[in-house]
């Protein structure tokens, strides 16, 4: 009898003890389940987050080029005569339109601040057709001249560069170009002085001719005079 009791004692320690082991495995694969998911799950929400990021940065990148060519249509002497120096502009409202600002603009979206900022440039262009686009002006699209891309300097296009940064991301940034397709009628005031370039309206302002002369009597000459 003692030892039949023995045995079941025996048996019961064993039992008891797979149970335990199996329990302490049981909670270990629970415990990298657990903590695997747990990763997965902060990899989504820091993937979503960024994509939400990235998306916004488009956004408001996209925003500013859209506000320059609202800009540039309604006149395009005010693209035209922002400095090319480098200086920051950024697009706001006021009065209901789109206007341009010197300096940074700061966008706050879902918490986040993003930073967004354009430059302009002049360019140059393929003297014949098709009139293909070399690149900036020289001195870095601070000049009306092409000695370095090539080409001729094309008055009715230029080089948007715009930035938008917001902070533990990576600075969105992006050139497109603007042209203007929509002249707007000038009336000669006088024939006093010459000038170049576009010029504001009305004008006081003609671009030098060949065989052109100024005086008490305004001169065409075909073949000089």
């Amino acid at each position: 009898m003692r030892h039949i009791l023995r045995t079941l004692s025996s048996v019961r320690s064993n039992q008891q003890g797979q149970l335990l082991m199996e329990l302490l495995i049981v909670i270990a694969v629970a415990a990298i389940v657990l903590g695997v998911g747990s990763q997965l799950v902060l990899v989504s929400i820091r993937s979503n987050k960024n994509v939400g990021e990235n998306d916004a940065s488009v956004q408001l990148r996209q925003e500013v080029y859209e506000a320059v060519i609202s800009v540039a249509t309604a006149k395009w002497q005010n693209v035209f005569n922002l400095l090319h120096d480098g200086t920051v502009y950024h697009p706001t409202i006021s009065s209901g339109s789109w206007i341009l600002t010197s300096g940074t603009e700061n966008v706050t979206i879902d918490g986040i601040v993003y930073t967004r900022s354009f430059t302009v440039q002049h360019v140059c262009r393929v003297a014949s057709a098709p009139r293909s686009i070399t690149g900036i002006t020289d001195t870095s699209g601070s000049a009306t001249t092409c000695a370095g891309s090539g080409g001729t300097f094309d008055p009715s296009t230029e080089q948007v560069s715009t930035t938008v940064s917001w902070p533990n991301g990576t600075t969105l940034t992006g050139a497109d170009y603007i042209t203007r397709w929509r002249n707007k009628v000038c009336n000669q005031t006088t024939w006093s002085s010459t000038g170049s370039g576009p010029a504001t309206c009305p004008s006081t302002l003609y671009d030098t001719k060949t065989n052109i002369t100024t005086g008490s009597n305004l001169q065409l000459c075909l073949g000089g005079c």
